[in-house]
């Protein structure tokens, strides 16, 4: 109180309004503070890609109702908490950029020589590539245009052709026409969607019921190259090491079955099975005697689409495994149906691999969406048992298959449906009940509710994670360690929840 009597004449007026006043004082030093803060994040160099994107994006969202970013009639802390938030993710996703730069095959070529003679330009100036301190962006485009460039180079030496050669190559493609035409005229053209005949007995061919064409024998070029770069699955695992300690990290790949045999469902672009295989891949050459005895097999692959069907058919990392057309009629013999072997296939239920190390799925969300404008008449589909709800009959198909093969432990994804509180009924209830009965053993099961933005993914996705443990073979316990890698590999501006 004799502070204040310093600052303001107490015999004029009352304690309350010197409260005030002192109060006022404090609030505009503040604001003043939040401006200058303001003003200083307008010239990062990152406003203007967060200007361009969030910004613009809420103003689309919001319309009238908007509040431009940093206006003293809006909450200024929120839009700096915002734009911090903004900056920490790209930084995360720069960095992830950098690393899988590095294992570029052209990236010790641009290392001896653009860095190089910058490095002698320079001197201890000169930061290393991808440095926060500077601008990893630019380093990155920088490397872009190398490889661009490179890759031109090498383009036109393969074009290259000698002239002397050039009319003896003429004669040579005559030639191969004239074959070609008398191979024609003896063999009717096979059509897009047809049987390709094969002189090979006992070969499997692909024999699609739709307008696509054919898969080539190998896998597509593009989705080598992104199995190839796996700096997400060294960057994961160097975290994991230096959370648990190097010893203790081997302990874990050795207690691992040595046949890791895992399916999906409702697969999609096949995106399970691609970072299963990446990451094993990176275990194996990392942790060659802990991983020498330990083989992968992706068992199946489920989708119901068949464009998506066709890709999977290219790009799975196991090129024998079944992809089975629907999900609900897998174990009817009548009705099964394999997109790549043909029938009601049932190779891959009389391999020796089941039961499963691992599975995963994603029923459908439809009637559990909030979105879907018959959501509120939806809220008990499950308990129900509404055969006019996809997400029910969907979620079928996930409970018979883990009643009828052993698995010993699951991942599900799904929309934030409603919380379940006490309603026994919520559709919420009704599935963790149904899998935690699954099986003869049963499965200890957990929800995790995740946000795609907390793991360095530029959207705002809230999506629920059904984790199954059997209880034949784990403790429930061991869902500390799942919350505490989900801590791990949280991005660190998030502070994890309670």
């Amino acid at each position: 109180m004799f502070l204040i009597a310093e600052d303001v004449d107490c015999a004029e007026i009352s304690l309350s309004e010197a409260l005030e006043t002192l109060m006022n004082d404090e609030m505009a030093v503040e604001s003043a503070t939040l401006e200058k803060q303001i003003a200083l994040a307008k010239t990062h160099r990152l406003f203007a890609l967060f200007e361009d994107s969030e910004l613009a994006k809420l103003k689309s969202e919001l319309g009238d109702e908007y509040v431009p970013w940093g206006d003293p009639d809006g909450d200024q802390q929120a839009d700096l908490d915002f734009f911090d938030l903004f900056v920490a993710q790209r930084h995360e996703e720069l960095r992830i950029e950098v690393e899988r730069a590095k294992l570029h095959p052209k990236f010790p070529l641009f290392e001896s020589t653009v860095m190089a003679d910058m490095k002698a330009e320079q001197g201890d100036k000169c930061l290393e590539f991808g440095d926060p301190k500077a601008d990893p962006q630019k380093d990155l485009e920088a490397f872009e245009i190398f490889v661009n460039c490179c890759e031109s180079e090498e383009a036109e030496e393969a074009n290259e052709v000698p002239k002397t050669n050039e009319k003896d190559n003429e004669e040579e493609e005559d030639g191969a026409d004239n074959d070609d035409k008398d191979k024609v005229n003896g063999e009717p053209e096979t059509q897009l969607g047809s049987e390709i005949a094969t002189e090979t007995p006992g070969e499997v061919h692909y024999t699609p019921s739709h307008d696509y064409p054919a898969p080539p024998s190998d896998k597509h070029p593009d989705i080598n190259r992104i199995l190839e770069s796996s700096a997400e699955a060294r960057i994961m695992i160097k975290t994991a090491i230096d959370r648990i300690g190097q010893k203790a990290f081997s302990d874990r790949i050795r207690s691992l079955p040595n046949h890791l045999s895992f399916a999906d469902m409702f697969s999609g672009a096949g995106t399970f099975g691609k970072v299963v295989d990446v990451v094993i891949r990176v275990l194996k050459k990392q942790f060659p005697e802990e991983m020498s005895h330990k083989e992968a097999s992706h068992e199946f692959l489920c989708e119901i689409e068949k464009a998506k069907q066709h890709f999977l058919m290219q790009t799975s990392s196991d090129s024998t495994c079944c992809i089975f057309t629907d999900a609900t009629k897998i174990f009817d013999d009548d009705r099964r149906e394999c997109a790549r072997h043909g029938g009601a296939c049932d190779s891959c239920f009389d391999r020796p691999s089941m039961p499963l190390w691992t599975f995963n799925g994603g029923f459908s969300c439809k009637s559990l969406s909030k979105l879907n404008i018959h959501f509120q008449t939806m809220l008990t589909a499950m308990a129900d048992e509404n055969e006019d709800s996809s997400s029910f009959v969907t979620f079928k198909a996930v409970k018979t298959f883990l009643d009828k093969i052993s698995v010993d432990f699951f991942t599900l994804e799904n929309v934030d449906m409603e919380s379940a509180g006490e309603d026994d009924a919520s559709n919420l209830n009704m599935i963790i009940k149904a899998l935690e009965s699954s099986g003869p053993h049963g499965y200890h099961v957990q929800v995790y509710k995740l946000c795609t933005l907390d793991y360095g993914l530029p959207q705002r996705r809230v999506r629920l994670f059904f984790v199954g443990l059997q209880k034949s073979t784990q403790e429930a316990s061991a869902f500390r360690n799942i919350e505490m890698w989900l801590n791990a590999f949280k991005l660190k501006t998030q502070p994890p929840e309670a």
